[in-house]
């Protein structure tokens, strides 16, 4: 019975044959994985080791996770190192959960930065995605009509749509002055939506429309520069916000809406161009919230602590200007110590920054502050009289 065959040797290594033992297509360990990479991962004979075998899976998966990153802006290089690690590509899911949209390619590159789009997300099979819409930067002109800038091609939006209801964390960031409805379709099932971020530009304010089905589960939402009038948010679940140059009377609205809310920032709000009247007339609270970081003016100040009761409150912070107004009133700082004695229940502490007081308010402050359990922390920019303002800003953060 024969149990093994000869074997054909080259010319070059049948002379020494019978010197050292030969195996078929011995390569040098450093040319393995040059040899891997250009033949596409294929196995020529049981003797070649795999390019997965040379380095463990979840370092490969992590390289592979680095470089999609990097190369996101460059779709040509991104699908040669995906050619390359192929195999790894199509069974690792979770390395395509973080897409990143550039609606500038989208605009020069429509139809093959779309399908680009549609294979990063069918990779990443039914997971959950965090998706970063964003543009260039550059902000349109200021003479231009709201809705006649440049838009998302139409093969982008269609691709998103189909991909939508898997949205977990998205942040957009536009100089446009609008965007397609981000909506599931007319199905009513809800996304998987948990953070939202909307950045707009400073010049121009984008109109982005969201969908109730959409925004039904939202927990943390993050606006600057963006009209919250399109926005379809189903504010009773959120618990954390961070509102940044909205106007005023929208921020009210929210309050008014969100009995969850455990964290509030406000900062820089755009004062209302409306009367608040029937606002006035009312008195609410929003029962949850326990933390709470402010920068307004002092109007808006006094409407919080008139109005506005905050049972749960544990911790304050207010921020004064940098550089104060010209016509700034002069018990500005006195409102949120104010706001924190009306809700002296379970405060802990107030962080005042930015503060100027004047000296003859010095006194009072101490009573009030002495007379509370809560503490007040004063970093090194708070100013007490007008006499170390030129002393003490060179201090100023």
């Amino acid at each position: 019975m024969i149990t093994s065959f000869p074997r054909v040797l080259p010319l070059d290594t049948a002379n020494t044959a019978h010197r050292r033992p030969i195996r078929i297509r011995a390569l040098p360990r450093q040319n393995l994985l040059k040899r891997a990479i250009t033949n596409d991962l294929r196995l020529h004979n049981e003797t070649t080791p795999a390019f997965n075998g040379l380095l463990p899976h979840d370092i490969i998966s992590y390289i592979f996770s680095i470089c999609v990153l990097q190369l996101d802006m460059h779709p040509t290089l991104l699908c040669m190192v995906c050619k390359m690690w192929h195999q790894i590509a199509i069974t690792t899911p979770y390395l395509w959960t973080t897409v990143r949209i550039n609606l500038t390619l989208a605009e020069d590159y429509p139809g093959r930065y779309s399908g680009y789009i549609s294979r990063t997300l069918k990779r990443s099979h039914d997971l959950s995605l965090c998706v970063y819409i964003f543009d260039d930067g550059i902000p349109l002109p200021t003479t231009e009509l709201p809705f006649q800038g440049p838009r998302t091609p139409l093969p982008l939006a269609h691709t998103i749509k189909q991909h939508i209801s898997r949205f977990q964390y998205l942040k957009v960031t536009t100089s446009r002055p609008s965007l397609p409805q981000l909506s599931i379709g007319g199905l009513h099932m809800y996304s998987d939506l948990r953070t939202l971020h909307i950045e707009g530009n400073p010049e121009r304010v984008p109109q982005i429309k969201i969908d109730a089905y959409f925004a039904y589960f939202l927990r943390n939402v993050h606006i600057s520069r963006t009209s919250l009038y399109f926005l379809k948010i189903n504010w009773r679940r959120v618990t954390k916000l961070v509102v940044e140059h909205v106007a005023e009377e929208e921020v009210v609205e929210i309050l008014k809406n969100a009995p969850q809310l455990v964290s509030c920032t406000l900062k820089d709000l755009v004062p209302s161009r409306h009367t608040m009247a029937g606002f006035l007339n009312l008195k609410l609270s929003v029962p949850r919230l326990q933390f709470v970081h402010l920068r307004i003016r002092s109007e808006f100040m006094e409407i919080l602590g008139w109005k506005f009761t905050f049972p749960a409150l544990t911790e304050m912070v207010y921020e004064g200007p940098r550089t104060p107004p010209p016509f700034t009133r002069e018990d500005a700082p006195l409102l949120p110590i104010f706001v924190a004695c009306q809700n002296n229940g379970r405060m802990k502490r107030l962080t005042l920054m930015n503060c100027n007081v004047r000296p003859e308010w010095m006194e009072y402050v101490s009573a009030l502050i002495s007379s509370n359990t809560f503490k007040v922390h004063l970093d090194d920019s708070v100013l007490w009289g007008q006499e170390n303002l030129a002393s003490s800003s060179r201090r100023t953060p």
